[in-house]
């Protein structure tokens, strides 16, 4: 039968605040126009005991000068994905909008 990926490092690397602080300062350092993220936590909680990570990121993401939003992904999943912008480059030409990609969980924002 076909495997998932597995990570093969440890737990302690993958732990949020050790993570952000460095994916966030490779995305402000770079200073994008536009910033996508996948596979954000944005439910506290569950089996996983997950923490959501989205006020975080707003927030650190504000404070640099980007606007932006989330959608979660369909059904029970506790992630989804982010769109910021660079708001002295670019503003919103309306109101968010989230798409199912065809039958799965997945979800586009735009």
């Amino acid at each position: 039968g076909a495997r998932c990926f597995e990570f093969s490092c440890s737990v302690a690397v993958l732990e949020w605040q050790r993570r952000w602080p460095m994916l966030r300062s490779m995305v402000l350092d770079l200073e994008p126009d536009l910033v996508g993220l996948q596979e954000v936590d944005l439910v506290q909680g569950g089996p996983e005991k997950l923490s959501a990570h989205d006020r975080q990121i707003c927030r650190d993401l504000a404070s640099a000068g980007y606007e932006g939003g989330f959608a979660r992904k369909c059904g029970r999943a506790c992630d989804g994905v982010a769109l910021f912008w660079r708001s002295s480059r670019l503003r919103s030409a309306g109101v968010a909008e989230t798409w199912r990609l065809g039958r799965t969980i997945h979800v586009a924002l735009a």
